[in-house]
This record gives structure tokens, C-alpha cells and sequence, in this order.
């Protein structure tokens, strides 16, 4: 039975495992109804029981907790129901590994974002002997580190209900222990030792004796309170040779590396590291995976991020994550601004974003450690977009994503009145995606006008509010009312849609003043369900 402490929605953990119950205790004097509520707007109201409410029997879904007290007030938080363990993952990372103090405080602002997946950054004591002694060590970069803190961030993220992920590098193998197995090195085309500068020798991840060595030291993560592992690779190399100047296949390599761990360590959830979407193509060797895809450029644009899930090999309805570091902050409210614009871009995408964690951190490097601290205005204003995405990102995970054959075009059924594009270009006003399910459509609208270029690696300016109408071609649109979630706004469930005669028949309308930032519209019949 999984409780919130009085006094706090947010002391709930951010993941509850499926068939458990979420019980709510009374968190303020006149707390009348508490409430879980889907991404569609269903509403399923908790049992009012001895000392609090409890939920039971949720199906799966992200679902916005709702306590609801005197003169309108209104309490949340975010609870994921997975269908697996890490599955639709809240992702973001935790670096603060030297005192107690920095944890508690990321911990604190893990619980704020509901993450649901940590990745532990660089807490070992070296590439090829990671695991740390229990008091002070020094990290592979001299980082001074304290295994007792690593161990009360790592127990301190189960408490939250999330998957502590241990950093592990697939193919990082320290110079000593790389020259005595010359065997397992990877070389480049003309003869040298690949490496990652002057920090690591790379190995073959396919190697039976490397693989051996990785899964007898990595494997013991768990031992350290992981129930996770971060795979990270480098994006390179592309075409290495072995020791005996064989040509390595990597994608081969990375399967059998893969299928290897996934035997090996059946109860841990993983992450693979497409670096740019490379290799492409590859597979998932069953459950309890995410697919995670680190960006950089040429995918410089909002518009290459559907394409590379594709090409990385995402399908369906599998969980992904992409890694993204906004690299521009010589202006701060700018690169804020466009560093949120991109979780929305990703959540229409039917993905999730790397990029927050730490204590109030946003990255911008792929060293973790470095990485932006937000203030506490900064921080309120995050966590609004953040929470926003949660809970409308089940829309563009469930259904049929029919945005490139529906919006507007000859024979499209679903049609927004102002200047849209349904890929995220360079001043196309509105980005503009279209998800289907059983007896609902949901339209996103992100506001893009700040954006000079379409860049996530740009700072973006201010946003011109867009007015716009969001049409749809319906079974039978009479059955039909809306609900308009706009970020910033009440959400209006049961909206009067207005009905409009035309020679491809009866269009439904709905009316919105301006998109600001991140609005959705969804039509749905009575009864629908995600």
C-alpha cells in the first residue's frame, strides 16, 4: 500500500506499481474529494477510507493527482501506473555525490519533477573496477566523491518509487586494464588504439571475454542499491577493427553486448545510448527497456527529432527518451525559453526529455556535473512546463499518430485556422500534431513564433500569442464536446463545439483565443478511454 505523509501531494511516489494502491492521506482541514484524473480527463474518484482516500484498481497511465478542499482550492501531483517496471518513464539525472546535504536537495527536487528514472552520473570509482569503497574515493576524473552519499541518493530515489539508474559506459575500459587485454581493443583504421581523448581506451562490446569482465563488475550494481543501468556509448566508432585488423560490425557488436546483459540481468531496467540515432535500426531485446537517443548536431532542428526516433528504430507505443543539452546560454531567459519549448516538441512527439535533474539542474553538456542551476523563479517556471507535459503526454503515446495525413492538405480531416506546419519549421507560427484513439482526437499546438530559426540549440525570443481554430471531420460530431488544456489555464472539460456545414460534410470547431505556449484540444465522445 503505497501513502502520502500529510501535508504533501508530492511525498507520493512518482511510480506506483500496477495492482497497487495509491492511498492519499487527508494532506489540509477540509479536504473533501481527491481525485486521479487520466490525460484525457477522466476522472476517477478515490473511496474516502479511515485517516485519508485510496485509489485502486488504476489502469495504466500517468495520472494527475487531485485533492480538492474548500473555497476552490486544489492540491496536485503526478503518479505513473506502468504497465512494466520503467515503463513511460519521467527521466532525469542526479550528480551529487559528495555530501548529504546536495543529495537531500536533489532529492527534493527529483520528487518536485516526479521522476520516475534516475541516472546516477559517474559514480564510479573507475571504468574498470567501478564499484566504490564505502567512504571517500575520487571518481575516473578526480572528482572527490563519498560512497555513503551515493548509497543514500540511490536508497533516497527507491523511496521516491523511482528506478535508480547507475552511469554504465559499454565500452570504457581504464589504460591499465586495457594493455593487458590487447585482444579486446578496438582499433582505427590505421592501427591506433580507439579512445574517448585521453580518459579511456574503447573495447569491443561484443567480445565474449570483455562482455565477461563488464557483466562481473557492472552486473554488481545492484549490491549498490541500482535497479537500473544506463548503457552510454560515444556515437563513434563507425568503422573499427579488431585486434587481428578484422572489420567489427558495431550494430552486431551492440546486439550481442545487448541480448548478453539482458539474460544476464533480467530485473534490471535498461537504457541504450543511440548516439544520434546510431546504430540505426536497432533492436530492443525485450521488455523492461526505454529507447534513449542522445542528439546532437546535424540535428540541430525541433524538425530532425521525429525523424531520428524513426531512424533509431522507435515503433509504437515503446517508451523513448531523448537526451538534449541546449548549448546557448548567453541568453538565459531565452535559452530557458527555448529548452522548454523543446519538452513540448518532444512530448507531441511521443517522447520524454533528458535534460533536468540535479539539484534544480538543466544540462547543457554531456558531463553531467556541468550543468546550468536554475533559480527558484527559474525553477517554478520549469516545473510548470514540466508538469504540463505530464499531464497530456499519454495523448501522443497512446492511439495513431495521423499528423502528416491529416492536418489540413487535400483529403485532411482535421484543419487549424492561422499559419501551422505539422513539422516544427522555421516560423511556422504553430507546430501542429494529430493523435487518434477509440472515440477521442487530440490536436497539440505548441507556439513556436520566438524561434528565429527552429533550433534547439538556440535561445528562442519572446512568443506572439497565435488565435487560432482547431477544426475535425467526426464519426458524428453532435456526440461530440472538447476539453482545452492550455499550460497556465484551468483545463475546460465539456466544451460546445461549434458545428459547421461544409461540401466534405459537418466540421466541428473549437475556438481559442491565443496559443501562448502549449495548449491541447481534445474531441471525445462519452465513454472514450485512453
Amino acid at each position: 500500500m503505497t501513502a502520502a505523509r500529510a501535508g504533501s501531494l508530492d511525498e507520493l511516489p512518482s511510480l506506483v506499481p500496477r495492482g497497487e494502491a495509491v492511498r492519499v492521506e487527508r494532506t489540509a482541514p477540509g479536504t473533501r474529494a481527491v481525485l486521479a484524473v487520466d490525460a484525457l480527463g477522466c476522472a476517477r474518484s478515490a473511496l474516502e477510507v479511515p485517516g485519508g482516500w485510496e485509489l485502486s484498481d488504476l489502469p495504466p497511465a500517468t495520472y494527475e493527482i487531485q485533492a480538492l478542499g474548500a473555497q476552490g482550492r486544489r492540491d496536485t501531483t503526478h503518479v505513473v501506473i506502468p504497465r512494466w517496471p520503467g515503463d513511460s518513464p519521467v527521466p532525469a539525472f542526479a550528480t551529487e555525490l559528495s555530501d548529504t546535504r546536495g543529495a537531500e536537495r536533489a532529492l527534493g527536487w527529483l520528487r518536485s519533477m516526479r521522476a520516475t528514472l534516475v541516472q546516477v552520473y559517474d559514480w564510479m570509482k573507475s571504468y574498470s573496477d567501478p564499484e566504490p569503497p564505502p567512504g571517500p574515493y575520487r571518481d575516473p576524473l578526480g572528482r572527490a566523491l563519498d560512497g555513503r552519499v551515493l548509497s543514500r541518493l540511490t536508497r533516497g530515489v527507491g523511496e521516491l518509487g523511482a528506478v535508480a539508474q547507475a552511469y554504465a559506459p559499454v565500452l570504457a575500459a581504464d589504460a591499465d586494464w586495457a594493455r593487458s587485454h590487447r585482444d579486446e581493443v578496438l582499433r582505427q583504421n590505421d592501427g591506433v588504439d580507439e579512445h574517448l581523448g585521453e580518459i579511456l581506451t574503447i573495447m569491443h562490446p561484443g567480445r565474449p571475454p570483455f562482455l565477461a569482465h563488464w557483466l562481473a563488475t557492472y552486473g554488481q550494481a545492484a549490491r549498490l542499491g541500482f535497479t537500473g543501468l544506463h548503457l552510454d556509448t560515444y556515437g563513434y566508432p563507425r568503422v573499427p577493427r579488431d585486434g587481428a585488423s578484422n572489420p567489427v560490425d558495431m550494430r552486431a557488436a551492440y546486439t550481442a553486448f545487448l541480448d548478453r546483459v539482458r539474460r544476464a540481468l533480467p530485473g534490471m531496467f535498461l537504457t541504450f545510448n543511440q548516439v544520434n540515432g546510431h546504430p540505426g535500426a536497432l533492436e530492443l531485446p525485450g521488455p523492461s527497456m526505454a529507447r534513449y537517443v542522445e542528439v546532437w548536431p546535424p540535428n540541430s532542428g525541433w524538425r530532425h527529432l521525429e525523424g531520428l526516433l524513426l531512424r533509431a528504430g522507435a515503433r509504437g507505443s515503446e517508451p523513448r527518451i531523448l537526451a538534449i543539452y541546449p548549448p546557448d546560454w548567453s541568453d538565459r531567459r531565452g535559452a530557458l525559453d527555448g529548452a522548454m519549448r523543446t519538452l513540448a516538441v518532444a512530448c507531441l512527439m511521443g517522447a520524454d526529455v533528458m535534460m533536468l535533474g540535479g539539484d534544480g539542474g538543466l544540462l547543457f553538456d554531456p558531463y553531467y556535473p556541468r550543468h546550468v542551476t536554475l533559480t527558484a523563479p527559474e525553477r517554478r517556471r520549469v516545473l510548470a512546463w514540466h508538469r504540463f507535459t505530464l499531464s497530456v503526454r499519454d495523448l501522443f503515446r497512446r492511439g495513431e499518430d495521423t499528423s502528416w495525413e491529416e492536418v489540413t492538405g487535400p483529403g485532411g480531416s482535421v484543419e487549424v485556422r492561422t499559419r501551422v506546419a505539422a513539422g516544427p519549421e522555421p516560423g511556422s507560427g504553430l507546430l501542429v500534431r494529430v493523435r487518434r484513439g477509440e472515440g477521442w482526437l487530440a490536436v497539440g499546438l505548441v507556439n513556436l513564433t520566438g524561434s528565429a530559426r527552429g533550433l534547439w540549440t538556440e535561445p528562442c525570443g519572446p512568443a506572439r500569442p497565435v488565435p487560432a481554430s482547431v477544426g475535425a471531420l467526426l464519426d458524428d460530431p453532435e456526440r461530440y464536446r472538447a476539453r482545452v488544456t492550455a499550460l497556465g489555464a484551468e483545463a475546460a472539460d465539456g466544451v460546445d463545439l461549434r458545428l459547421e456545414a461544409t461540401e466534405r460534410g459537418t466540421v466541428a470547431w473549437v475556438d481559442l483565443p491565443a496559443v501562448r505556449t502549449f495548449t491541447v484540444v481534445v474531441f471525445k465522445r462519452p465513454g472514450a478511454r485512453l
